[in-house]
């Protein structure tokens, strides 16, 4: 049985491929999603002692072509500067705190007609100006600005290029609660809804509480449950032989908290609910 466990993130969605059989479980994929990345940018410059493309990570692009901060400098544009990022940025927000006596001042410092133009045409100008002058700057996508449509519109590039082909018999999605949890709670629902369009309609949610319920002992803060997921997690790694090869993927990853929890899920899930359903299943043939 192929165990899908999602722990829900924009920045950091976790996954826990699990495989179930004959009592034994063994991961089969393990992931953090930041879905803010559609992809990772590198410099298509070449190195001119070795002829190949430079590979690093690229700062700026233009048309189809990207750029290090030191193969920027062979572009045919410039390289923006901090402010000449910023004030590009308020543009095309039509930020209309920016006063006519800035616009006039940068029209002048780059020989820009000025005269008897309103603000909003200067603006517009300027940014042409910015368009065909300089590079464009590589911006992180900040998770706090992204709407619905921005959300939806990459989670599904990111859940059909992670999860195209793959077989899968169950998911199971940490269910939101709580009226803080309501961007959570939008994810959660776009994240049924894909496995639903894709003809996979056994999904399940589960209750965040569960996964540590087997280990937890009284009452404990947020930071202490966090330290006993990765901590629970780690030692499940160390002394399981079908595990143990995960262990130094999971110790050097960064996101330890957001892997533990979609694998405690998992085992949860496999503990309380697919081994109940076996016994029962055994009764009632027994009863047969």
């Amino acid at each position: 049985m192929k165990i899908l466990s999602i722990d829900v993130g924009i920045k950091n969605l976790a996954y826990c491929l699990v495989n179930f059989e004959k009592n034994e479980i063994t991961i089969d994929e393990w992931e953090v999603i930041n879905i803010c990345r559609e992809k990772n940018l590198v410099c298509s410059e070449k190195l001119k002692k070795k002829g190949t493309i430079c590979g690093k990570k690229a700062k700026f692009y233009k048309n189809n072509s990207c750029y290090c901060s030191i193969h920027s400098k062979n572009s045919d544009f410039l390289t923006p500067s901090n402010d000449i990022r910023l004030l590009k940025n308020k543009l095309l927000k039509k930020n209309k705190k920016i006063s006519q006596k800035k616009l006039i001042e940068f029209c002048k410092n780059n020989n820009l007609e000025y005269l008897k133009i309103r603000k909003d045409n200067l603006m517009n100008n300027i940014i042409e100006f910015l368009d065909t002058t300089y590079l464009n700057t590589v911006e992180k996508i900040n998770a706090n600005n992204l709407n619905m449509i921005d959300c939806g519109i990459l989670l599904k590039k990111h859940l059909d290029k992670t999860f195209k082909d793959k077989k899968i018999d169950r998911i199971i999605i940490e269910n939101q609660i709580g009226p803080l949890a309501l961007r959570m709670k939008m994810m959660q629902g776009m994240i049924t809804q894909h496995f639903i369009e894709h003809n996979l309609e056994k999904i399940e949610l589960i209750n965040a509480s569960n996964k540590l319920k087997d280990f937890l002992k009284g009452k404990t803060t947020y930071n202490e449950r966090k330290k006993l997921s990765i901590i629970t997690t780690r030692n499940f790694l160390e002394n399981d032989i079908k595990l143990n090869k995960w262990l130094e993927y999971y110790n050097k990853h960064s996101k330890k908290d957001d892997l533990a929890d979609s694998y405690l899920q998992c085992l949860w899930y496999i503990n309380h609910i697919v081994k109940n359903e076996t016994i029962k299943n055994k009764n009632q043939l027994k009863i047969k």
